[in-house]
């Protein structure tokens, strides 16, 4: 948001939190983490694929540039994504190597994160040597997201 140079108003910029839940135990353990009251947007997909710099880029005024720099993730990140307009909710940024089928394949984990998420965004790198993976496991994410919530957007 600019015009010619002007900065945006405070209240066009959303107030992002970044929350770590837990340092010391696995991503699944995250996701037990006692859940907010507001809508969940889930970003998925392969590692490198871009799912943490277009969070940047949209939430954060990060430019596309500045991306290249960021570090992989490595654990489910809940970001709470609010301003005093409009924006509320809490975005739930999954590291590529967490196995979401595997980890679904206990009881109850599967409701745990599709049964109250509004939206899943599922980035693919076309440019990816591995898009023939990066296809069958969006098609088994959605899949197996629709089995618990069939009102989840895609």
């Amino acid at each position: 948001w600019s015009i010619q140079g002007i900065p945006p108003p405070q209240s066009a910029i959303p107030a992002a939190v970044s929350s770590t839940l837990n340092t010391s135990n696995s991503n699944a353990s995250l996701l037990t983490t006692a859940a907010s009251s507001k809508p969940k947007i889930l970003l998925m997909g392969q590692s490198k694929s871009g799912k943490t710099s277009i969070r940047h880029v949209i939430f954060h005024k990060m430019s596309a540039n500045e991306t290249q720099f960021l570090e992989s993730t490595t654990k489910i990140d809940r970001v709470d994504i609010s301003n005093k307009s409009f924006l509320d909710f809490e975005l739930w940024d999954f590291p590529g190597k967490f196995d979401i089928v595997a980890y679904c394949q206990q009881e109850g984990k599967a409701d745990l994160v599709f049964k109250k998420a509004e939206v899943l965004i599922f980035v693919v790198d076309p440019l990816d040597d591995r898009i023939g993976s990066s296809i069958e496991r969006l098609h088994q994410t959605i899949t197996l997201a629709n089995k618990v919530n069939s009102q989840l957007k895609f």
